[in-house]
């Protein structure tokens, strides 16, 4: 996939993903929504279709995705916990799980390793598709090298779990 981002004043204003092989590619732009489109056949004069993240509620009823477990529980101990809870896991990795998310296929997504590069285009178009990307501890950016998306509704579980947080959601359904 291509990322392009722009930055200005310490804000992604937009961002745009592309994944020619997938023949897919998704763009936002600060309050204007996020989008996915085909990149194939030319110029179709449709502007894409405008996404949005799923209204599902407990990681318990998600599916979660990851960059790689490997590095995941470098970061987390208790990533493991956050796939035995979910409803389905999967390791996409990279942007595409991120892309995922924004257009509601999936409810969250954590990766440990990705660069700024690797995030400032999903950050807004996660944003305009109504979830969140943060780090950990719940704050928005691309600088921490690593990340956690979610739909927005499942995205305090999911940090909760990942932290290992003492109380959080049982293992077990």
């Amino acid at each position: 996939g291509v990322l392009i981002a722009y930055e200005a004043g310490g804000t992604v204003h937009l961002g745009v993903a592309s994944a020619p092989a997938l023949g897919t590619r998704w763009w936002a732009a600060r309050g204007l929504g996020a989008y996915r489109g085909a990149t194939a056949g030319g110029h179709s004069g449709h502007a894409g279709e405008r996404i949005h993240v799923s209204d599902v509620r407990t990681i318990a009823e998600s599916q979660v995705l990851n960059g790689s477990m490997k590095y995941a529980l470098q970061r987390w101990p208790n990533a493991q916990a956050v796939n035995e809870l979910a409803w389905r896991e999967r390791g996409y990795g990279d942007f595409w799980a991120h892309c995922l998310v924004a257009e509601g296929a999936a409810e969250a997504m954590f990766e440990n390793g990705p660069h700024p590069w690797d995030l400032a285009a999903l950050l807004v178009i996660v944003e305009e598709a109504g979830g969140r990307l943060t780090d950990d501890e719940g704050n928005p950016g691309i600088d921490q090298g690593y990340a956690v998306t979610s739909n927005g509704h499942v995205h305090d579980e999911l940090l909760e779990l990942l932290r290992g947080v003492p109380g959080a959601a049982p293992l077990s359904p």
